[in-house]
């Protein structure tokens, strides 16, 4: 039943694929073919004049409706189809979700087969539905004076591109995703702008290859369009694999918070951690320095002691933001991307800690104070990532690592999860 399902998954995923594309592709390339072919007589004048001795090739209100047709047909598509295959569409995009995880070997496989196939059915399309039977005008060529150097690049910074902000937008989960759609077309419609001149813009191999296979006219240098996206791809892993290995999540926080208390500053007397044994001499000497006295801080520390216990509080009338989380295992810990340290605004403890839950790192704690706390309160000091297992269970960013295999998990399996710690009486 099991095998039954995965197959009929693979099905689906392939054929939505096919479809997907062929229909951004078609609509893509039509608009390519229509605005080229529309061009008034003084654009096409234009088209002939030189720009610091190079030859214009396409003017800029045909520049401009290539890339708002390319942009709007890959965000309306997307969109459509994100629920169904996720809506990638190119084999570039394919190759990175693979390296991360995202998708496994076989639905890589297939998904490429089906792009490169709705690519040149959409190009057939075209070509069938418009007067003159021709795709041409959508065919991948370098601008005059632009060597192969130059055009690898431009096709791999431009894949970077696309492929790091569905890497961002869509492979990573989060509260916005559902709109990943739109940044994903807006990045391809800026892309379009910036490259279309120079090398056609074709970031997607699937796109390179239709045009040239119904017209039968590959240039010498076509072999471009397939290992630039390719080393775009590339280019865009590493740096969202090295981002998720720096734990890029606890450095802003509260970004899908829905509490307007979340990012707000907080003053550096809240931001000192509390016990019931009151401040630490660091948190002593960092609240002088920022101007207390010793008078306030004493005052300070008696009023924190006498809340931190968990029968003084009155939960009900305390804001969330005031309460001290005694019980950091269930509100406190665990990392900045957690869901109740969102709502809140704090950044995870360890689970040797205690916060306020109000934004701040917690402070080193000495071997004597740790050996004075009571026995339930001495646990060990393993901090959990912003990117770990638990945080994205619980309302965080997911990786795509967690998925299928892939360089992402590689990386990444060497991290600890959360597993309760049984009492002990040592640290």
């Amino acid at each position: 039943m099991m095998k039954r399902l995965a197959v009929k998954n693979e099905i689906i995923a392939g054929v939505g694929e096919f479809v997907g594309t062929a229909l951004f592709l078609f609509l893509g390339e039509l608009t390519i073919k229509t605005a080229i072919v529309s061009q008034t007589q003084a654009q096409l004048q234009t088209n002939t004049a030189t720009s610091n001795g190079l030859d214009v090739a396409l003017a800029n209100p045909t520049l401009l409706y290539i890339s708002v047709g390319m942009g709007l047909a890959l965000l309306s598509t997307a969109w459509v189809f994100y629920r169904i295959t996720g809506g990638l569409f190119n084999p570039a995009i394919t190759l990175a979700l693979w390296l991360c995880g995202a998708v496994s070997s076989i639905r890589a496989i297939i998904l490429v087969f089906a792009q490169y196939a709705g690519g040149i059915a959409a190009s057939g399309m075209v070509a069938a539905m418009t007067p003159g039977g021709g795709i041409s005008q959508a065919i991948t060529t370098l601008q005059q004076g632009v060597n192969y150097a130059q055009g690898l690049w431009i096709e791999a910074l431009l894949t970077a591109a696309l492929v790091f902000t569905v890497l961002m937008l869509a492979a990573e989960k989060h509260k916005a995703t559902f709109m990943a759609p739109i940044g994903i077309g807006l990045v391809l419609f800026v892309c379009q702008l910036a490259g279309t001149l120079w090398t056609g813009c074709g970031m997607n191999p699937a796109r390179a290859l239709g045009p040239s296979v119904i017209s039968a006219s590959f240039p010498v240098y076509h072999w471009i369009y397939h290992v630039g996206p390719i080393i775009g791809a590339l280019i865009s892993t590493a740096l969202y694999i090295s981002l998720k290995a720096l734990d890029y999540g606890s450095v802003v926080l509260g970004q899908d918070s829905d509490k307007a208390g979340a990012t707000e500053p907080i003053p550096i007397h809240r931001r000192m951690m509390h016990a019931r044994f009151g401040f630490s001499r660091s948190q002593r000497e960092a609240m002088k320095a920022a101007g207390l006295t010793a008078t306030q801080v004493n005052d300070l520390e008696a009023q924190m002691v006498a809340v931190a216990e968990p029968t003084a509080i009155d939960r009900a009338a305390t804001p969330i933001n005031d309460q001290p989380h005694a019980d950091v295992e269930k509100v406190g810990f665990g990392s900045g991307m957690h869901s109740s340290v969102q709502n809140t605004g704090g950044i995870g403890q360890t689970r040797a800690d205690r916060g306020d839950g109000t934004g701040a790192l917690a402070p080193t704690f000495t071997e004597d104070e740790l050996l004075a706390r009571p026995v339930n309160d001495r646990r060990p000091t393993a901090t959990l990532s912003p990117m770990s297992a638990q945080a994205q269970q619980t309302g965080g960013i997911e990786a795509p690592g967690t998925h299928a295999p892939g360089i992402l998990r590689n990386v990444l399996q060497s991290r600890k999860s959360y597993v309760e710690p049984a009492a002990t009486e040592k640290i």
